[in-house]
């Protein structure tokens, strides 16, 4: 029987699972939409030529779709998955990846803004590597690309009140001095470790609350940082010691 991509009502998050012809589970993932993430797959992954069968479970929520991930992985100990495996470890993976990304780029963005752009991304109806690829494709007005659309104002928009205190930081220019004065110094030392003190905290929690069940997205929208940045956090050797 075929497999149905069609999304029951209700329903939100797919949990997906990749099998060889031998029947051996390879992959266990979820999407929103499964055909686009298994093209990814089709592009990224040398054992994807391997898939033979494939199996749909869809959940209302993410939230429900993650925590019957997480059991699946542990459960059923699919043979590619890094994340929640208790045979493989980050960096495991690397021969798993085509040359089209054995060697990416990286460049620098505050965490907070690439977590609100995933939020506009995902309102528009898509990702931020989607939209990135795009937005490249048409500056460099390479034939057919189109400017990615954008979702309506939201959450990651700023106020008019932020954009105009940007502005003005902008436009007064910083006192020169020849020298900082140590007391200066010692604030900035003082502020930084305060700063290291409270992101520790921070890691600490986001720990705990993985533990007791809380699912990445609910800790990332709660910490505004990304789902990236939880899952190396709760990926650290110090959370695999006390899970």
């Amino acid at each position: 029987m075929a497999l149905s991509l069609v999304r029951p009502d209700g329903m939100k998050t797919a949990l997906y699972r990749l099998f060889d012809a031998d029947g051996a589970l390879l992959y266990v993932g979820i999407a929103n939409n499964p055909r686009t993430r298994w093209s990814s797959h089709a592009g990224e992954k040398r054992w994807w030529g391997d898939v033979s069968r494939k199996t749909l479970e869809w959940f209302a929520t993410r939230e429900e779709a993650e925590s019957a991930e997480v059991a699946a992985i542990v459960g059923e100990r699919p043979r590619y998955n890094v994340t929640h495996s208790e045979t493989r470890r980050p960096g495991d993976a690397r021969e798993d990846n085509t040359e089209r990304y054995r060697y990416l780029v990286k460049f620098r963005v505050l965490t907070s803004e690439w977590a609100r752009f995933g939020q506009a991304t995902k309102a528009a109806g898509t990702n931020r590597s989607a939209v990135l690829l795009q937005l490249m494709a048409w500056y460099m007005r390479k034939p057919g690309a189109q400017c990615p659309a954008r979702p309506p104002a939201g959450p990651w928009s700023g106020t008019q009140e932020e954009i105009a205190v940007q502005s003005t930081r902008r436009t007064v220019p910083a006192p020169r001095t020849s020298r900082m004065p140590i007391e200066r110094a010692a604030e900035i030392d003082e502020a930084a470790a305060e700063f290291k003190r409270a992101r520790l905290a921070l890691e600490a929690v986001v720990r705990e609350a993985r533990n007791a069940g809380m699912s990445l997205t609910a800790i990332a929208e709660h910490s505004g940082f990304s789902r990236e940045w939880v899952r190396k956090i709760i990926g650290s050797k110090s959370f695999r010691a006390t899970a």
